[in-house]
């Protein structure tokens, strides 16, 4: 039986049970623990644990996005769970497979959230919290697709809709941080559209799309984080002294919200480990030269993402592109392991989705087969996501997504490189970091992502030759579809 229970991590927790799962004398299957696989811009290991010695590696990793905190919880109870054979994991082959696990991919965005969480919810029912917090936060979202409703019926009404994306903005940027009314809504149209607006049908819309008379902001859910600053991280390490001044030095300097220490996004010096790939950085490059701003959402505050802050940057710069020494570290791995690793597990936090398509095919070129790949391995994923959710009395699934024409993330450049490089949102329950936390979600997350893991061992047996194939689409003079089909050394 499969053994999760209720817990929250922050850096002393979480280094406690990363010991004792590896001395654990339980444990049916040995836990190595290997050097960092890099570290972080403050000197924190990105720590290194595996399980099996099999010749098909798979590697989970964890809190790319630090206020995604969920996904740690995961890899530790994965890691437990697997180590000492419960439930389907008692079915694991040593021989054959080997689990890499990189429980905190940016362990300073991971700890600065989950101190100023422990600040908070030291003397409170932190389960209570939780709940407090997931409905504020989606009362909040509400208010905030309210207000686009609104905005979007007024843009229709004038035949303004290539103005809706800006109007949005515009708004929360001006906005954001004060109670708002229809007053200041309609303020706001009468400027946009420069004439009087019809005040019936802006109130009959207000009543209708807003619940309350006052949008209050900050919004409720952050209120209780207001008094939390860097003094939160405490000085036990040089690591935490330099996390420490990297946070006084962003927050002074910048002027965000308070609030956002719980829900810290970048590393500490304000790079997002996901938008940190050179795609992105040149799309936001672009926008910024055409003299516009790339916007937080609304929902987190409304400042610019394009500097350094708690939601952070593509690039520790915006002349060149560079990598993240997180994200260096992690392709290093998979550079120097690529002929053994099958499959590559991102575990973030909210949507239950799974994100799996590398590219589309193209005629008359050499493809491999990471596009059949990883539709296998992520059908067979899905399905037994869902079987799962049937055996725990719940009628539910995750959604298959993909977007092979565009990379938004570091998470694409994973799944364009390497076959079976899945990007894994886990919790059905929305509102980071704490909205997963609500019950049972946090315990039925955790429990059909860990059934669902064995599909990946099968599913890769099953195709395993395939990894090592190329072929070639053509049409012959009738027009008829024909492939050549080569073996080769697997592609770096």
């Amino acid at each position: 039986m499969l053994s999760i229970p209720y817990r929250f991590f922050n850096y002393e927790t979480y280094d406690r049970c990363l010991k004792e799962i590896i001395e654990n004398t339980h444990n049916q299957f040995k836990v190595e623990e290997h050097e960092p696989i890099g570290f972080s811009t403050c000197g924190f290991p990105l720590r290194h644990y595996s399980i099996g010695n099999g010749p098909f590696e798979i590697v989970y990793m964890g809190g790319a996005h630090g206020n995604e905190i969920i996904g740690v919880d995961f890899i530790i109870h994965y890691m437990k769970n697997l180590a000492l054979g419960n439930g389907v994991f008692s079915s694991f082959r040593p021989d054959l497979f080997r689990i890499h696990f990189f429980p905190i991919q940016n362990p300073e965005g991971f700890f600065t959230t989950t101190y100023a969480i422990t600040e908070v919810c030291k003397d409170l029912d932190f389960e209570a919290f939780c709940k407090d917090y997931y409905r504020n936060y989606r009362e909040a979202n509400q208010a905030i697709l309210g207000i686009h409703t609104i905005l979007e019926a007024f843009c229709e009404k004038e035949q303004r809709n290539h103005s809706l994306n800006s109007w949005k903005e515009d708004f929360w940027v001006t906005y954001y941080g004060h109670n708002i009314t229809v007053d200041q809504l309609r303020e706001f149209l009468e400027e946009k559209l420069d004439d009087k607006i019809d005040n019936k049908y802006l109130e009959d819309l207000w009543n209708q799309y807003i619940l309350s008379k006052v949008i209050c902001c900050p919004w409720a859910y952050q209120r209780p984080f207001e008094g939390v600053d860097y003094h939160c991280i405490p000085e036990v390490s040089q690591s935490h002294q330099a996390l420490r001044n990297h946070l006084k030095d962003m927050f002074s300097s910048h002027h965000y919200p308070k609030a956002m220490y719980a829900n810290f996004c970048a590393n500490a010096i304000g790079v997002n480990l996901n938008e940190n790939n050179e795609p992105y950085f040149r799309e936001q490059k672009a926008i910024l030269q055409e003299g516009k701003q790339v916007m937080v959402a609304p929902i987190y505050g409304s400042f610019p993402k394009n500097i350094v802050g708690p939601f952070g940057m593509p690039s520790d710069g915006m002349e060149t592109f560079s990598y993240a020494i997180e994200n260096r570290a992690v392709l290093d791995f998979l550079k120097k392991h690529h002929e053994r690793i099958y499959a590559f597990v991102n575990c973030h936090s909210t949507g239950g989705m799974l994100f799996f398509n590398p590219y589309y095919e193209k005629d008359n070129t050499e493809c491999d087969f990471s596009f059949y790949i990883n539709n296998r391995l992520a059908t067979e994923y899905l399905k037994e996501i869902r079987r799962s959710f049937l055996r725990n009395g719940v009628d539910d699934s995750y959604q298959a997504m993909g977007y092979p024409n565009r990379v938004s993330g570091f998470g694409d450049v994973l799944r364009r490189t390497y076959p079976a490089s899945f990007l894994l949102e886990l919790s059905k329950a929305g509102g980071n970091p704490l909205g997963p936390y609500i019950h049972p979600n946090y315990e039925l997350t955790m429990k059909v992502n860990m059934e669902a893991s064995q599909s990946l061992w099968k599913t890769i047996l099953e195709v395993q030759d395939l990894y090592g194939k190329t072929y070639r689409k053509y049409y012959d003079v009738l027009g008829r579809v024909r492939y050549e089909e080569s073996v080769r050394t697997r592609k770096k």
